[in-house]
C-alpha cells in the first residue's frame, strides 16, 4: 500500500474512531487480531497489549468518559462528555504491540470510564479488536483482623481508599477469617473463613457476589495467594495436620485444579510465568506450573550447613534462598548463607551455601531486593523474637559480598523481622513497633539507599503497630502502616501515612472507626493493597 493511502485509511479510521468505539463489534471484528489491558487503577500506567498478525500497523483508540454508575465531574478533562485517545502501533515479529498512558492521580477521576479498541491494517482491510472497558478506581489498603474463635470471633475487612483519605466500606463477619487478597484478573476481593467459605466481594462496596465452599476447612494460619493464572488463588497451609500444603482453587468454577501435599513454608510466583516456587517442610523444592495444575520440576532439597531456609528472592532465572544460620541454636554458631538455584532445572549453582557475615546473637529472617550502593542489592534483616534490636546488611545479589557496613539499630518494644525498598527505590524503610502496655513508641526508620546510611527515625506514638506497606504504585510514593490503639478487644484500627522519597513525618493518621481485638489468633491487624 502506498504511504499516500496508507494515511487516507488512518485518517478515516481516525474520523469514525469515536463512535466505534462505542459501539458493538461489526463482522470486521474477530477474535484476531485481540486487545487486552491492565486494570484502571490511578496513579499508574494503563498497559494495553494487541496481538495479532506480525508486522502490521495499526491505531489503538481510548475513549475516557464519565462513569455510567458513578456520575463524577471528570474535571481533569475539561468538562467534556467524551475524551479519545489515539495511539498508533506496530506489532512485532510475534504479533504483540503494547501501548500505555499514565491514568493521573486525581480522585475525582474514580469511576471514570474507559473504553478501549484497536483498529489493525490487514491486506483486506481495517480489522476490529474486541472492546475493552472497565472503570478507573483507586489505589486502595485492605485492613484486615482475623479473630480468634475462642475470645472472639468476629474479624472485619476495611476498605480505604488512599486517594480519598476515605473508608469505602467496612465488612464483617461473625466468624474467624483466615485471610484476604485483591485478585486483579476477577477484579474482586476473596476473603477465606476458617469455616471453609471462600467468598468474592465487590471491591467498591464490598458486597459478596460469589460463596465457594472449601473442604477440607482451612487452618486458622493458612493463607490466600494470588495464583498467576488469571481467576485462580492458592491456600498455603504450614500445619503438619493437613492433607493440602497448597491448593489451587479456580474461582469461577469453585473447583480445586491441583494440589501438593503438606506442610508448605513458602510458595512464590514466578514473574513472566504461570509457575510458582515451593518450599515443604523437608526444605524440598517444586516448581508447579498453575494454568495445568501439573508438577515441571521437583526433589532438589536445601542442606542445613547453616540453619533452616527461612526466605529467599528471584533474581532472573535464579532462586536465591537464605539460611538463617545457627546463632543461639549451636555453638560454635555458623552464619548466615546464601544458595543460589536454577529455577529452570533445580539444580544448584554453587556447590554449598555460600556464608555472609552475621552477628553472633541474631539469626536471618528475610531478604529483599532493592537499590543499594553501586546499584541493586540484596538486604538480610537479623532479629531474635523479643529483642529491641535488628541489624540489616547489604550485600551484591550475585557475588553476596557486602556492599556496605552493616546497620545496627535498637527502638521501639521489638525490632523487625524484615527491611523493604520504598516505592521510589531511593530508601529502605523497616517499622519498629510500639506498644501501649510498655508505654514503648513505634518508629520508622529510614536508609538511604545509595549509601545504605540512616537518614531517620520517624516517631509513630505509642500504640501498637504491626503492619507497613509500601503502595506499589507507578507515581504515588506512600508507606502505611497498621494497627490498633491497644491490644485489648474493643480497641481501634488505624493507618498512619508518610510520603516517601524521601520520607517526611510525622505521620498523618487515620482513624478507620472500627473494634478489633489486636492480638486475636496470635496476630495483629494486617494491611494489603489492590495491586
Amino acid at each position: 500500500m502506498k504511504p499516500s493511502s496508507l494515511r487516507r485509511s488512518f485518517s478515516a479510521a481516525l474520523f469514525a474512531l469515536s463512535s466505534l468505539l462505542l459501539a458493538p463489534s461489526n463482522a470486521q471484528g474477530t477474535h484476531t487480531p485481540s486487545l487486552s489491558a491492565d486494570a484502571p487503577r490511578l496513579g499508574d500506567e494503563m498497559r494495553f497489549t494487541v496481538q495479532g498478525d506480525p508486522l502490521t500497523p495499526g491505531l489503538l483508540g481510548i475513549a475516557l468518559g464519565p462513569s455510567p454508575t458513578l456520575p463524577r465531574p471528570h474535571t481533569t478533562f475539561g468538562g467534556l462528555g467524551t475524551t479519545t485517545l489515539v495511539r498508533g502501533f506496530t506489532l512485532d515479529a510475534s504479533g504483540t504491540a503494547n501501548r500505555s498512558f499514565l491514568l493521573p492521580t486525581d480522585s475525582s477521576l474514580v469511576g471514570l470510564d474507559v473504553q478501549a479498541r484497536a483498529f489493525v491494517l490487514a491486506s483486506t482491510g481495517f480489522q476490529i479488536t474486541n472492546q475493552v472497558r472497565a472503570e478507573a478506581f483507586p489505589p486502595r489498603i485492605y485492613f484486615r483482623t482475623f479473630g480468634d474463635p475462642v475470645f472472639n470471633p468476629n474479624s472485619v475487612l476495611v476498605s480505604f481508599d488512599a486517594l480519598g483519605a476515605a473508608n469505602e466500606f467496612t465488612a464483617s463477619y461473625s466468624s474467624p477469617m483466615t485471610d484476604a487478597v485483591f485478585v486483579p484478573s476477577l477484579d474482586r476481593i476473596a476473603v477465606l473463613l476458617e469455616t471453609g467459605e471462600l467468598l468474592l466481594l465487590d471491591p467498591k462496596t464490598g458486597a459478596t457476589t460469589r460463596s465457594i465452599t472449601i473442604t477440607p476447612t482451612p487452618s486458622s494460619l493458612d493463607d490466600l495467594q494470588v495464583a498467576p493464572f488469571p481467576g485462580r488463588v492458592r491456600i498455603r497451609s504450614t500445619q503438619a495436620t493437613t492433607q493440602s500444603g497448597l491448593r489451587l482453587i479456580d474461582l469461577q468454577t469453585g473447583e480445586t485444579v491441583g494440589s501438593l501435599p503438606g506442610p508448605v513454608y513458602q510458595a512464590t510466583n514466578i514473574p513472566g510465568t504461570t509457575r510458582v516456587v515451593v518450599r515443604d517442610a523437608n526444605r524440598r523444592l517444586t516448581v508447579l506450573d498453575d494454568a495445568t495444575g501439573q508438577i515441571v520440576w521437583t526433589g532438589t532439597q536445601i542442606p542445613l550447613t547453616n540453619g533452616f531456609p527461612v526466605d529467599w528472592f528471584l533474581d532472573g532465572d535464579r532462586l536465591v534462598v537464605l539460611l538463617a544460620g545457627t546463632a543461639l541454636v549451636q555453638s560454635p554458631a555458623e552464619p548466615a548463607a546464601l544458595y543460589p538455584i536454577d529455577l529452570q532445572t533445580g539444580a544448584p549453582l554453587a556447590p554449598a551455601p555460600i556464608p555472609i557475615p552475621s552477628p553472633a546473637d541474631k539469626r536471618a529472617n528475610s531478604v529483599r531486593l532493592g537499590a543499594g550502593p553501586g546499584g541493586t542489592v540484596a538486604v538480610v534483616t537479623f532479629h531474635e523474637l523479643g529483642s529491641a534490636s535488628s541489624e540489616f546488611l547489604a550485600v551484591s545479589p550475585t557475588t553476596f559480598a557486602p556492599v556496605a557496613p552493616t546497620l545496627a539499630v535498637s527502638a521501639g518494644v521489638e525490632g523487625p523481622f524484615e527491611m523493604v525498598p520504598s516505592p521510589g527505590g531511593t530508601e529502605w524503610l523497616a517499622l519498629f513497633p510500639g506498644a501501649t502496655v510498655f508505654q514503648k513508641d513505634g518508629y520508622l526508620l529510614v536508609v538511604d539507599a545509595a549509601t545504605f546510611t540512616q537518614t531517620g527515625l520517624v516517631p509513630l506514638g505509642i500504640e501498637s503497630q504491626t503492619a507497613l506497606l509500601t503502595l506499589p504504585s507507578d507515581t504515588l510514593r506512600r508507606v502505611y502502616i497498621g494497627g490498633a490503639t491497644s491490644p485489648n478487644a474493643g480497641s481501634q484500627g488505624f493507618l498512619l501515612e508518610l510520603p516517601t522519597d524521601p520520607v517526611v513525618g510525622p505521620p498523618t493518621r487515620h482513624a478507620l472507626g472500627e473494634p478489633v481485638g489486636l492480638f486475636q489468633n496470635g496476630f495483629g491487624p494486617r494491611i494489603s493493597s489492590n495491586e
